[in-house]
């Protein structure tokens, strides 16, 4: 029980390692010179300001296909949340976003080690590892789309694995 409780709080002792890397990459350094960034976020206003998916500055606002539209309706549900053009607010959120996708990593290193006594370590290596990845990290300071592409992307691989250890075909089938 001792070993257990040890292992949850070095779990929490990492992750907030990791909140607090990425939460100081958001607030100080702060990196708006990427266009995409800035046409994510024109598309997100348009959305909600001409309901209309365009990248137009000025009327008339056009349709667009520039860009997929799953990161414009995450900047626009940020905004319509908690203010236009709240920039700081999105980058809190792609903090959050990034900090729960190193649990999810740990998670996968924990269901991924086939030895029983090893589990808890895996899974506290790859949450050191991921907590402290400047590659990940420093997305959280700008408006693109790689932290919720990651988070995606990591959830897709836990629920993957969720369906190969499935017991039933049935569950398996619902998780593929």
């Amino acid at each position: 029980m001792a070993s257990l409780r040890k292992f949850w709080i070095v779990c929490s002792l990492l992750l907030l390692v990791g909140f607090t890397f990425r939460f100081a990459l958001a607030r100080y350094l702060v990196i708006d010179d990427p266009d995409d960034g800035k046409v994510y976020a024109q598309l997100a206003r348009n959305l909600l300001a001409q309901n209309v998916y365009s990248h137009a500055t000025e009327p008339p606002y056009e349709p667009s296909l520039i860009r997929m539209p799953g990161y414009p309706l995450f900047l626009a549900g940020v905004y319509w949340l908690f203010g236009e053009s709240n920039d700081s607010v999105v980058r809190i959120t792609q903090v959050l976003l990034d900090t729960a996708t190193c649990a999810l990593i740990a998670l996968i290193a924990f269901y991924w080690e086939p030895d029983q006594t090893r589990k808890q370590v895996a899974a506290l290596a790859a949450l050191a590892l991921a907590a402290v990845c400047p590659f990940t990290a420093i997305y959280t300071a700008t408006l693109l789309t790689e932290t919720p592409t990651i988070f995606l992307s990591v959830m897709m691989c836990l629920t993957a694995t969720h369906a190969f250890r499935s017991l039933t075909t049935q569950r398996s089938f619902l998780l593929w």
